[in-house]
């Protein structure tokens, strides 16, 4: 017997890619899932239900109808909570975003740390928005990132020695995602 249910949730747009006539494959990232992808119909017509355009980088919350061991599961509503518009107007903001989803899109399987990561880049993209110093509130996203996943020592003091082994760290925990093929 498959399970079905509505799960109420957030989520942060990652992609967006458009689906046969009206519809959309959203790649999002939710507090219960982590990344993962789902269908919504009917985005693109002029009569639309949802609440939000669902556009990339935006803040929703989203209804799902959920059925087990399904690949694509649907969204059936969605209501934009926050849009970033700063993050979207300024390049290099808008590039530090990128690469914070890029860090988290690796994230595929729900894990004991996806809600507290999803807290993280929902409160960085926040702070970016309306930061002029975008450089330091990505770096405290790699920091809090890194403490998060359990590769932060916290006998690292030195700001400049901290800012070194999290280059590194970064680095190394995506050279060994993409021999394991995540």
């Amino acid at each position: 017997m498959i399970k079905t249910s509505y799960i109420e949730t957030e989520c942060i747009v990652f992609k967006k890619s458009k689906y046969l006539e009206s519809s959309a494959i959203l790649e999002i990232f939710t507090p219960i899932f982590g990344c993962k992808n789902f269908l919504v119909k009917g985005i693109f017509r002029k009569n639309k239900k949802f609440n939000s355009p669902l556009e990339q980088l935006s803040v929703n919350s989203i209804q799902i109808f959920y059925k087990e061991n399904r690949e694509l599961n649907i969204i059936t509503k969605a209501y934009l909570l926050f849009y970033p518009m700063g993050v979207i107007k300024d390049l290099n903001k808008f590039n530090f975003a990128v690469e914070m989803i890029r860090i988290l899109r690796k994230q595929k399987f729900p894990t004991e740390s996806v809600e507290k990561l999803y807290q993280l880049l929902k409160e960085s993209l926040n702070i970016l928005d309306k930061s002029p110093k975008s450089d330091e509130v990505y770096f405290n996203f790699l920091e809090n990132y890194l403490v998060i996943e359990g590769y932060m020592n916290d006998r690292i003091k030195s700001e400049n020695i901290k800012k070194m082994v999290l280059k590194e760290r970064i680095k190394h925990y995506e050279s060994l995602l993409e021999r394991t093929g995540r």
